[in-house]
């Protein structure tokens, strides 16, 4: 209790914070383009129908698409 909480909100939408290893973020030192390519490898992968909209070590934010304008039409 007596914890703030405050959403980031981006496109005037609300993300969430997630966190990736240490590995993915290596990646982004040597190879930047490889380095987002893992990471959206990774949130397809654990939170489906999440889109990255950000990064900045050791967070990354991820946006809801499920259900949305912005999901992907399979």
């Amino acid at each position: 209790m007596g914890e703030s909480f405050s959403v980031r909100l981006i496109d005037d939408l609300p993300v969430i914070k997630s966190m990736v290893g240490e590995r993915i973020w290596k990646l982004k030192e040597k190879d930047e383009a490889r380095f987002w390519v893992e990471l959206k490898q990774y949130v397809e992968r654990g939170y489906a129908g999440y889109t990255v909209v950000g990064a900045e070590h050791p967070i990354i934010y991820l946006r809801d698409d499920r259900g949305t304008q912005y999901a992907k039409v399979e």
